[in-house]
């Protein structure tokens, strides 16, 4: 199996970042003018308020198979921040290749960083099941929910490794 590497974005990545990116608004059957591409893009080329992740196979240098755009915002309910994990997408040959379960972990691992109170990533009523995100464990026909859920309980025992001795 060729190796997952997750990676920031690089000036480099434009045009595959634009071509996925595409991919998930065609999903939800949305279209953005190129203005937004463009205006969306030098956000994430500078620090916050969105960030993001590519997936790549085999190597740091090896072209994006899949994205993930994440913000941190504040909670009503507590003095820590949550992170929304807004996007994520994977190059439809490469479902099931856990491209998209390493995007989920590498936001994981900066929300626990940043001492997240949750990591919050709402499942769509229209999206069908997301076997792009599972691995092994999950089959290809977990629903939004289930991947929502494990989402949470990743991140429960990520705390909760941090906080055993």
């Amino acid at each position: 199996m060729t190796d997952i590497v997750i990676t920031a974005f690089r000036p480099a990545d434009r045009e595959r970042w634009a071509e996925l990116w595409r991919g998930y608004l065609d999903f939800y059957e949305t279209s953005l003018p190129a203005s937004i591409y463009e205006h969306t893009w030098q956000r994430l080329m500078t620090p916050g308020p969105i960030f993001g992740f590519g997936a790549r196979l085999g190597g740091e240098s090896a072209p994006l198979v899949g994205i993930t755009h994440y913000l941190f915002h504040e909670h009503a309910w507590s003095p820590k921040p949550v992170c929304y994990l807004q996007d994520l997408f994977v190059d439809a040959k490469l479902r099931g290749s856990g491209c998209g379960r390493a995007l989920i972990e590498a936001v994981a691992r900066v929300a626990r960083e940043r001492d997240c109170l949750r990591l919050f990533f709402p499942p769509r009523k229209t999206t069908p099941p997301r076997g792009c995100f599972t691995t092994g464990s999950l089959s290809s026909t977990a629903s939004s929910a289930t991947i929502t859920r494990l989402v949470e309980l990743y991140l429960v025992e990520l705390r909760r490794q941090r906080s055993d001795p």
